[in-house]
């Protein structure tokens, strides 16, 4: 029985996780192709009330797209499970050094922002050499921006 319960509750987590992630991500795509960051194409759903159907559609394709790596290519199930908890890992101090700039220095939420470093941080070295990947996906975005930047600075904009 007890075999029984764990899948039980695994597929109750699952479910969960993506029931909050799959709609972020719909909703993430629409607004970076209404931002210009996508294709326009992926826009659509990015008003407020609206259904991301092609943020969507993108998620599925995402997702596929790990499924047929792991089975295809016979990579192994744990290197891709770290690789995007170290990409989550990579967002997420992204986001506590943003929060120690941003928020008043001092100030409760500034010391929690500052312990979310060092503890996030701390996540980082753990990660190792997982965190090739997210930093790759920022190098490109990095150089996408700047070819952006360039290419509206010669138009006059």
């Amino acid at each position: 029985m007890g075999p029984a319960i764990v899948a039980a509750i695994a597929v109750i987590v699952v479910l969960g996780v993506l029931n909050a992630y799959v709609p972020a991500m719909a909703n993430l795509a629409a607004s970076l192709g209404r931002d210009g960051h996508l294709p326009r194409w992926f826009a659509r759903g990015a008003e407020a009330g609206a259904v991301p159907r092609r943020g969507v559609a993108l998620v599925a394709v995402v997702c596929l797209g790990y499924t047929a790596a792991y089975f295809l290519l016979r990579i192994d199930l744990q290197v891709l499970v770290l690789v995007q908890t170290s990409s989550l890992v990579a967002v997420y101090l992204a986001g506590m050094v943003a929060a120690v700039r941003l928020l008043p220095r001092w100030t409760p939420g500034w010391w929690m922002a500052c312990a979310g470093v060092v503890l996030t941080a701390g996540l980082a070295v753990l990660a190792g050499w997982h965190l090739v990947a997210p930093a790759a996906l920022a190098l490109v975005a990095a150089a996408v921006t700047i070819a952006r930047r360039i290419r509206l600075h010669r138009r006059g904009g």
